[in-house]
């Protein structure tokens, strides 16, 4: 079964990457930076600034905390106990991935930090702001950056559910203790969930940086 898997995670991550163009290959690298999405966590900032400096504190808080155990977990305890050869570092595999500027990523691949992290944010948010608008928008960024990561051959499918399940299961966590102790967080959570144009902003902002991306890759 586990070997069956493992063949299907090739299969699926060599498909992917093999869909490789000039235009998406210069996407998918700079959806897969981190930085390249400011302009989404500007606007996030913006918003929760402008409600206070209390509020923002609240909010980056806990989206810093859900981040850090989300990394935590998944670079430092499980890539090495689990120690799956990334497939850019696979002697068996290397020479089919296609490579992206040079990019191999490190030596683990399981699971993957990169789908930890943005699932965790992702759904965090979605959980401060309860509004399917902002849902659907964040969690579509957090779908690119996964997806951004087969494409560029670093990650199998595998890796990238069990780390999008992580992520999740962080935030949960997060935001449990967090609305249920911290009555900042909770009031917080109240006020935004209360406002609707706070979550067009959010939402749009996140629609303008992937317009954004998409026009830059083209040159």
């Amino acid at each position: 079964m586990i070997q069956f898997l493992q063949d299907l995670d090739t299969q699926i991550l060599l498909f992917i990457n093999g869909l490789h163009l000039p235009y998406f290959d210069r996407f998918m690298w700079l959806a897969t930076t981190t930085v390249c999405w400011s302009l989404m966590f500007i606007v996030l900032l913006y918003v929760l600034g402008r409600r206070g400096w209390k509020q923002l504190l609240a909010v980056v808080v806990a989206i810093a905390l859900v981040i850090l155990i989300a990394d935590m977990v998944s670079a430092a305890i499980i890539k090495p106990l689990v120690a799956r050869l990334r497939p850019t570092h696979d002697a068996d595999l290397s020479y089919l991935v296609h490579i992206v500027n040079g990019y191999r990523g490190g030596r683990f691949s399981f699971v993957s930090s990169h789908a930890a992290n943005t699932f965790a944010g992702a759904l965090l948010i979605t959980l401060i702001f309860r509004n399917r608008r902002v849902g659907i928008s964040i969690f579509l960024w957090a779908l690119i950056e996964c997806y951004s990561r087969m494409y560029l051959g670093v990650h199998y499918l595998g890796d990238l559910v069990c780390g999008a399940l992580l992520g999740c299961a962080s935030a949960w966590l997060v935001y449990a203790l967090l609305h249920r102790y911290w009555p900042l967080f909770h009031s917080t959570c109240k006020e935004l969930r209360s406002s609707d144009p706070d979550s067009r902003l959010v939402s749009g902002g996140m629609w303008a940086n992937l317009i954004v991306l998409a026009i830059i890759a083209i040159f």
